[in-house]
């Protein structure tokens, strides 16, 4: 049983979606709990009848959700409790225990804020209290240990996984697509694909685009992705008298059609844990240019997969963008070199099977641990 918020669209859902799709059938029946709401992502999940359970928890603390999680993990007769987000894990973490769930594990999939002592030891006690913490990247696994003292041997990094079957472009597609976007015929584009928050650092994005449409006056940059930061982004957008050279194109579901379109893909972002965009980007052969931070530099090495650029040195980013607009030699290189290394590391397979290698341990590890009838069959199970 996966446990998250919902399944609106960002990069932890997604990789919810493809775990829960991708895992060995003849082994494992899978279902999915939001403790909010559903979302955009659950027309996503194959099969399309794959149980999605929502709680509709309230806004604040809902004393009562571990109580009615438990219930269902029991209704259920759940093997492995999986849960996504630090702000799922403490209503997760009691539920596991109060049905005894016979595996309980958790993700944190990126960047994370315990504000308070008494947070980070309620954290701390819990995480303790679980077979396995799972993140995205090493850079997320040493913030976690920076924050929670736990034992670094409880902590396993499983790189995320995306589609690395990569279609042929279809030139009549993309040429409606320019068109639908008002892209002019020859204009260079460029792009990005995140939520529109302040850790994506989106205005030193906008500063890039500002200078280089003084020598690229057709460029469009295409901003794919909604959030609370929209309003200042816009507003910042209009000042630097961008309005014909950015469109907002808020959530899309034709993502790998919109990065057929990029010449260039940007992630500026000041903190990551592993993007899943980035990943898409590299399975499309974009030529790449990234934060130079830990977690990015996981995924891109400088010069060979991609470019790396210090998050705020606008004219380091201008001018690597500006390469890659006009040496189109070196930016199909380093496409290529990135979908290789995508298709090589950061396949829904492997991912898949690295998830299904640590659940078979630890329920083997419970074994004569738990109920002597044997585990309870049900959602997340393991075929006997």
């Amino acid at each position: 049983m996966h446990v998250l918020p919902s399944l609106e669209v960002g990069g932890m859902e997604k990789v919810v979606v493809n775990l829960s799709n991708g895992l060995d059938r003849q082994r494992y029946q899978v279902a999915i709990c939001c403790i909010e709401r559903g979302g955009a992502l659950q027309r996503e999940l194959s099969p399309p009848g794959l149980p999605v359970y929502v709680m509709n928890k309230p806004e604040g603390v809902d004393y009562f959700l571990p109580f009615r999680l438990s219930r269902l993990f029991n209704r259920l007769n759940v093997d492995i409790v999986h849960t996504h987000s630090m702000g799922v894990f403490p209503y997760g973490c009691l539920a596991a225990t109060f049905s005894r769930t016979p595996v309980y594990v958790h993700s944190e999939h990126g960047s994370f804020n315990l504000k308070t002592v008494r947070r980070r030891l309620a954290f701390q006690y819990g995480m303790r209290r679980t077979d396995r913490v799972l993140t995205v990247s090493e850079t997320v696994k040493h913030q976690l240990l920076g924050v929670i003292d736990i034992p670094e041997k409880k902590i396993t990094p499983i790189m995320n996984g995306v589609d690395t079957r990569r279609c042929a472009p279809d030139d009549a597609a993309s040429a409606a697509l320019r068109a639908a976007l008002d892209i002019p015929d020859g204009a260079p584009v460029i792009g990005a694909i995140g939520r529109l928050v302040t850790a994506k650092n989106y205005p030193t994005l906008l500063h890039v685009v500002a200078q280089l449409t003084r020598r690229h006056p057709q460029l469009v940059c295409l901003m794919v992705g909604d959030g609370p930061e929209r309003a200042r982004l816009h507003a910042q957008a209009d000042a630097l008298k961008l309005s014909g050279h950015v469109r907002w194109l808020g959530e899309r579901h034709d993502v790998a059609e919109l990065l057929n379109l990029m010449q260039v893909y940007l992630l500026p972002s000041y903190s990551e844990g592993m993007s899943i965009a980035l990943l898409e980007a590299m399975v499309a052969g974009r030529p790449i240019v990234v934060s130079d931070i830990t977690a990015n530099r996981e995924v891109i090495r400088h010069g060979q997969t991609g470019w790396l650029v210090p998050p705020a040195d606008i004219e380091q980013w201008a001018g690597a963008v500006a390469r890659l607009l006009t040496d189109r030699v070196m930016a199909q290189q380093l496409g290529r070199a990135a979908q290789a290394t995508a298709q090589q590391f950061f396949s829904i397979p492997r991912m898949c099977r690295s998830f299904e290698a640590l659940y078979e341990q630890l329920l083997e590890e419970k074994r004569g641990r738990v109920d002597p009838r044997g585990y309870r069959n049900q959602a997340v199970s393991v075929a006997r």
